[in-house]
């Protein structure tokens, strides 16, 4: 049967509910939800330890291996933020990025008057400078989330994309 021995590191603090791990650590805080009926979970001192409840199946290991993939990665963004690096690309009309409160909005994109909005997640930071949009956060899928938030919201629809090739493009991740 799998099971799996996660030792919490230096300063991070777990709490276990119904359906969801609680990772913590100094400010940051991650909830992690599964389905109690596939996977039983016990905090031991500084050991979280993640099982299956029922019979070793395809579906529930793959589950398994998910929720400790998402806990290990919530150790690592502990650790060190994750970071993805966007780049804004225009040659018909200069386009303006401002970021406000839990928006960011993207203006002038192909010379629209209605600037273009895209959802900041919760916990995470973007900067903008010149023509590079940094996006930063503890939290890997909100960061991803975000990052894919701003290229989404200036896909161009009804143009020839050979011709129309301003946008919002994917530089480095890490």
């Amino acid at each position: 049967m799998d099971k799996f021995e996660i030792a919490l590191p230096e300063g991070v603090k777990a709490e276990t509910k119904i359906g969801e791990i609680v990772l913590s650590s100094g400010s940051f805080s991650k909830a992690i939800k599964f389905n109690e009926k596939v996977i039983a979970v016990s905090l031991v001192g500084s050991t979280l330890n993640l099982s299956l409840k029922g019979k070793e199946r395809r579906k529930s290991v793959a589950f398994l291996h998910s929720v400790r993939a998402h806990v290990l990665k919530a150790f690592q963004g502990f650790k060190e933020p994750f970071v993805k690096t966007l780049e804004v690309v225009y040659a018909h009309f200069p386009v303006n990025i401002e970021v406000k409160k839990e928006e960011v909005l993207i203006k002038n994109f192909l010379g629209e008057r209605i600037p273009r909005v895209a959802r900041i997640m919760p916990g995470v930071e973007v900067k903008v400078e010149g023509q590079k949009i940094t996006v930063k956060g503890f939290d890997k899928d909100g960061v991803g989330q975000t990052a894919s938030n701003i290229v989404k919201s200036v896909k161009i629809k009804n143009k020839d994309i050979r011709v129309f090739q301003d946008g919002v493009y994917y530089v480095q991740t890490t």
